[in-house]
């Protein structure tokens, strides 16, 4: 943030009769950053931007003007900021819900043991969509370590179950050749 959009920011806020203290007050931030804003030494995130502007009861854009920022670019940033947020929360509750599951499994069904193995499936559910199709799940190396340790424990089947170790390189020659 340039100096000149600092000395704009001290300007209004002494228009407006507030003090820093009172400043941050409103915003629910501290003093040390209105200095830091009127200083040019930082410059207020989307969200403060449009806070400032409803306590000096204007546009993002109007407080803005004279930067080279315009309200659109701030209003992108403020939706892609949302949508981090969002994906953040939805891509946290997974393995709350594999924590949970894995709980009811041990203390209602006494089911601690392969219950465990629910926890290889958030690497799984973490990766990228185009690594999500049927083809690409059977030669993640996750999942074929699932399907070892289900071949080994439930069906004890752990010397021959270390083939399935082959689908990897063989699936991938064989899928990758018309790439």
């Amino acid at each position: 943030m340039t100096n000149q959009m600092g000395e704009k920011l001290r300007s209004m806020r002494k228009q407006k009769g507030l003090s820093k203290a009172e400043l941050a007050t409103k915003l629910n931030l501290s003093k040390d950053d209105i200095d830091m804003w009127e200083e040019g030494e930082k410059e207020p995130t989307p969200w403060q931007w449009v806070d400032l502007a409803k306590v000096y009861d204007m546009t993002v854009e109007k407080l803005q003007q004279g930067e080279e920022r315009s309200y659109f670019k701030y209003k992108e940033e403020l939706e892609q900021e949302a949508q981090n947020a969002k994906q953040f929360i939805n891509k946290a509750n997974y393995p709350i819900f594999i924590t949970f599951l894995y709980l009811c499994l041990g203390v209602f069904g006494n089911l601690w043991h392969p219950g465990w193995l629910l926890f290889l499936t958030i690497p799984v559910y973490y990766l990228p969509e185009r690594y999500k199709t049927p083809r690409a799940l059977l030669t993640s190396p996750v999942v074929v370590v699932i399907i070892y340790l289900i071949l080994g424990f439930y069906l004890d089947l752990w010397h021959p179950g270390w083939l399935i170790f082959f689908a990897i390189p063989l699936f991938n020659s064989f899928f990758n050749k018309d790439r």
